[in-house]
């Protein structure tokens, strides 16, 4: 008799691009083959697309293909056959795409009868906002907002944090993850629309809720962006301070994932790469970290910004870093691109909440400004916002109770104007587009929010 399984059906699945952008259709590729030396009849398989994509169309090479089942038919020894399906990629949803095979009864060997593809990322549009508003629990799965995942040790919970001044979602969850001796390492990772030039920016507010012990091996970064080839760049790192290593700990940044310390104080002498905080952080307090790496400069440059000054929320232009490294080697040698976010847990990382994370290219709508609904408003001080015949806003005040500085913002919080008022009528200069803004008009300290809708 021949040696072998008589029939030995399996199933390979591939895709044509790991790392879609939302609305992009990628092509899965199912190959159903027989190994045995017999022919092999009755062949089956079902492909069931997840929440993820939307069904486009389905090309078989042989058979007939009817969601979700191809119908295969016989494949003879060493035969196989290819069922193509393309699929519009979702905003949200379940991404992991599985395919099984059915077969005769001669196949006993059950092993390679399924096949899955999990993609590596998904592009979510720019500006991004992720509040994490969804039901508690694991992360994992879920895929919430084209979330990546890949631990166990990633949770929404109901802990939203708030950052004064910063406009945030009070009423949503934040995830949770880190602080497990011996957790395996892992990333979660949100795609967002690839970028080659100018600065990326992602914000969020971090909580460290426990310290490992500053003498065990701690894993090298929390936050990082990456690109196409899969290359980490711009990493933000948490190290437990030796003077105090349960309740406080230093920041550090760095261009390129470097894994180069271990043991204690690597930011004094372990890894000169790492630009480090002067000062030392108390756990169980909301830090604020906005990130922003440069692809512009000339070998690019990682910043990071630890609590910024609320005055600088919303503006067009970003303010002096807390924390730069232009010195380290290039990291994207393999594509100047960036298309993610990512953060990490494992082995000896700090236990942390994170929220109220933003992405984007402009500083502005990584800080937007928290906005009041009505700030101590004196009769004296009515003030009316309205078109002007020529496209301009335009601001009346009462002139007797003294100038006082206006300011414009959109309705996602970024600050686009600021000006004193001049006598009863200001005329804000610059031609804003149709839309809905925010005014302020603060007078001796006292505030009228309004907002105006302008049709111009």
């Amino acid at each position: 008799p021949q040696g072998g399984d008589p029939v030995d059906l399996s199933i390979t699945k591939s895709i044509d691009n790991s790392t879609p952008q939302v609305g992009a259709t990628v092509n899965f590729t199912i190959t159903a083959s027989n190994g045995g030396y017999s022919t092999a009849t009755g062949v089956t398989v079902t492909d069931i697309l997840p929440s993820g994509y939307t069904f486009v169309s389905a090309t078989t090479s042989v058979g007939t293909w009817s969601s979700p089942t191809w119908s295969v038919g016989s494949l003879t020894s060493a035969a196989s056959a290819t069922l193509s399906i393309a699929a519009t990629v979702n905003a949200e949803g379940d991404f992991k795409n599985k395919a099984y095979v059915t077969k005769d009864a001669n196949d006993s060997k059950q092993s390679n009868d399924t096949a899955s593809i999990t993609l590596s990322s998904v592009g979510a549009a720019l500006p991004f906002y992720e509040p994490f508003n969804e039901s508690v629990g694991s992360l994992v799965g879920s895929n919430i907002r084209n979330w990546i995942t890949a631990t166990t040790n990633a949770n929404v919970v109901a802990s939203p944090l708030v950052y004064t001044g910063l406009l945030t979602n009070s009423s949503s969850n934040s995830v949770s993850f880190g602080g497990i001796l011996g957790e395996t390492v892992s990333s979660q990772k949100i795609g967002f629309t690839q970028q080659t030039t100018g600065t990326v920016y992602a914000s969020n507010i971090i909580k460290v809720t426990s310290l490992p012990d500053a003498t065990e091996f701690m894993y090298k970064y929390n936050f990082g962006f990456y690109n196409a080839a899969g290359t980490y760049a711009g990493c933000v790192n948490l190290f437990p301070d030796p003077a105090d290593p349960t309740n406080k700990f230093f920041i550090g940044v760095c261009k390129k994932n470097n894994n180069s310390y271990t043991g204690s104080a690597p930011y004094t002498t372990a890894n000169s790469a790492i630009t480090w905080s002067a000062a030392s952080y108390t756990i169980n307090t909301p830090i604020l970290l906005v990130m922003g790496y440069d692809l512009t400069t000339a070998g690019e440059v990682m910043n990071l910004w630890i609590n910024p000054a609320n005055s600088t929320f919303g503006l067009g232009s970003a303010p002096t870093a807390t924390l730069s490294d232009a010195a380290t080697a290039t990291p994207l040698t393999s594509g100047k691109n960036l298309i993610g976010f990512l953060f990490r847990t494992g082995a000896v990382s700090p236990g942390m909440i994170m929220d109220e994370l933003r992405i984007a290219t402009n500083w502005g709508d990584v800080t937007p400004v928290a906005l009041a609904t009505d700030m101590n408003s004196k009769s004296d001080q009515s003030t009316s916002v309205f078109k002007s015949v020529d496209g301009k806003i335009t601001i009346l005040k009462n002139n007797t109770v003294g100038e006082g500085i206006v300011t414009i913002y959109n309705v996602t919080g970024q600050k686009l104007k600021t000006c004193a008022t001049t006598g009863t009528t200001t005329v804000i200069r610059e031609s804003f587009t149709h839309g809905v803004y925010i005014v302020t008009l603060d007078v001796n300290g006292n505030k009228i929010t309004k907002k105006v809708v302008h049709n111009k």
